[in-house]
């Protein structure tokens, strides 16, 4: 991003502030790029202050790596030489940051003994007190180890290089989204919706059955006629991603010239899709379905597990659509979709359906709509109320002048404010499918509403539980633990776990046999997850499955 272009753009918002306008057609493309060059400033002076400091290099000899670095990184052809970073500043808490925020190829620039070179971090290989990183000029090193004829421990300045390519696809989706109607439409941009002239076909397939309020969301889908898109607002387990899956095979059945794009923000949300529908559908050989899940590159497709046939490279699928294949589905994560800009032009997928919509930076959900016409219908599904933007978005003013808030969340507001054909165009499902009515609750009564109904089956509960929900207090008092690593509150969880599953604690006859890996332990941080699988072995061996 640091191009001429770049620098220009950035001297002119200087002299000229974008951000604290109000958003319209005209202001949308300065105004999101101004407030992304604000947070990167802040991601650099973060990376900076956090990371930036002198440390400990040891140059580790090859069978002393650990064994996943064994192999050459990709593109290694013997250039590199590997080492480990340690120092009091490099906590587990900066190793995940600087893991999370810096460039791939180049991550740093190490100094040793006045000779700058360059390095990149082995993202691969995780530990919380060493640093793993590729040096890229092995006869340098050759030299300094010849000198001191030993293996080597050496101090060395290091400065953490951000990842700008990030936000340079930031800025590119919004100089390339080529209508502003999706994102900022208008009462005009709103056509008329009958959905009750809308036909809907029984699916060949259980797992796109829907219920009533699912099925009206569908008939939306299938009838808007509207350059607008349709939003479809839905809290946990109410069946978001099977509506989408079930308008995807209904779009394709109905016409078999359309072509549906299915974009995600994670890239295990866009597995979903095919392990649990596509997947099998494209293993019936009733069925004949053209459906691709494209990730980055072609080691991804290796670790894809079930139905690997499906899984293609970002590169593979550029050839293949060069080639004038068609896919009737595709599906990838909201970032990838940009690069199928360089190989089909805007129209060519017919629907753009965007899954997790309220997950993420508005510039980063716009991404996939770079893809759009003014006759693709889009649709939106995502859940506001839910962890999103205002969590990852950096600096004040970013987060005070709107980078904080979802696409999703800005347009059901807009359409809020439009009312009429607009309100007619957004779905509330509140039917939930994923958990215990007492748990449901909670977080009904205390961010929906109340509106949430418990569609589970089975309210047996744990002989052991005096509640469905139970908070545990961990007595810290007035103590703060600082480090992201706390002994204290692992040892509290796991006395929790063996509480309910350890030994013949598990209630068999009513829940049936234990499956240690139903069972779900989140922390805040991969450091404490760490701890816990550590204590988890080694201090309670009686937890485990039969």
């Amino acid at each position: 991003p640091h191009s001429d272009n770049f620098i220009a753009m950035k001297r002119r918002f200087e002299e000229k502030p974008a951000f604290d306008v109000a958003l319209s057609r005209e202001s949308y493309r300065d105004k999101f790029r101004h407030l992304l060059i604000l947070e990167e400033e802040e991601h650099e002076r973060l990376l900076k202050n956090k990371c930036d400091g002198t440390y400990k290099l040891s140059l580790l000899s090859r069978h002393k790596l650990p064994e996943a670095m064994r192999y050459p990184l990709d593109g290694d052809k013997g250039a590199f030489r590997y080492g480990s970073l340690s120092g009091e500043k490099l906590t587990g808490e900066v190793i995940s940051y600087a893991i999370q925020t810096t460039e791939d190829k180049v991550s740093m620039h190490i100094t040793i003994n006045g000779h700058e070179m360059e390095a990149s971090i082995v993202k691969y290989v995780k530990n919380p007190h060493v640093l793993y990183v590729a040096l890229h000029n092995e006869q340098f090193l050759i030299a300094v180890c010849k000198k001191a004829k030993t293996a080597i421990t050496l101090d060395v300045s290091v400065t953490f290089i951000l990842k700008h390519a990030y936000f340079k696809r930031l800025f590119t989706a919004l100089d390339e989204i080529p209508s502003l109607s999706q994102v900022l439409p208008q009462e005009s941009d709103f056509a008329c919706m009958d959905t009750g002239s809308v036909r809907i076909l029984r699916p060949r397939f259980d797992c796109l059955l829907l219920d009533r309020c699912q099925l009206h969301a569908l008939k939306m889908i299938m009838s808007t006629q509207s350059s607008a898109p349709v939003l479809v607002v839905g809290p946990f387990g109410t069946g978001k991603t099977r509506l989408l899956a079930s308008a995807a095979y209904q779009i394709v059945l109905q016409d078999r010239n359309a072509r549906v794009l299915i974009c995600a923000h994670h890239q295990k949300s866009a597995d979903v899709f095919v392990e649990k529908y596509f997947g099998p559908i494209q293993s019936d050989h009733h069925y004949r379905l053209r459906f691709i899940r494209m990730v980055l590159k072609h080691s991804d497709v290796f670790q894809a597990k079930p139905y690997q046939d499906c899984y293609k490279s970002t590169y593979k699928v550029k050839s293949i659509l060069s080639n004038g294949y068609k896919p009737q589905i595709l599906v990838t994560t909201l970032a990838n979709a940009l690069y199928l800009k360089e190989v089909v032009d805007p129209g060519f997928f017919t629907h753009i359906l965007i899954d997790e919509g309220a997950q993420t930076r508005e510039p980063e959900c716009i991404m996939p709509l770079c893809l759009a016409d003014q006759s693709t219908k889009v649709v939106i599904a995502g859940d506001h109320c839910q962890v999103g933007p205002a969590l990852v978005v950096f600096g004040e003013e970013p987060r005070e002048h709107g980078l904080n808030v979802s696409l999703l969340e800005r347009l059901h507001s807009l359409y809020d404010k439009i009312g009429g054909e607009a309100v007619k165009h957004c779905s509330t499902l509140v039917n939930n499918y994923r958990c215990h009515s007492g748990i449901l609750r909670l977080s009904s009564s205390l961010f929906y509403e109340s509106a949430l109904q418990c569609e589970v089956s089975g309210d047996i509960a744990h002989p052991a539980a005096p509640y469905p929900l139970v908070f545990v207090c961990s007595s810290l008092d007035s103590h703060v633990v600082k480090e992201d690593v706390n002994n204290g509150e692992a040892i509290l969880v796991l006395d929790q776990v063996k509480k309910y599953v350890g030994g013949n604690n598990w209630p068999e006859r009513e829940w049936g046999v234990k499956s240690l890996s139903d069972i779900c332990i989140i922390t805040t941080t991969s450091n404490q997850k760490q701890t816990i699988l550590k204590k988890l072995r080694r201090d309670y061996r009686d937890i485990r499955d039969y």
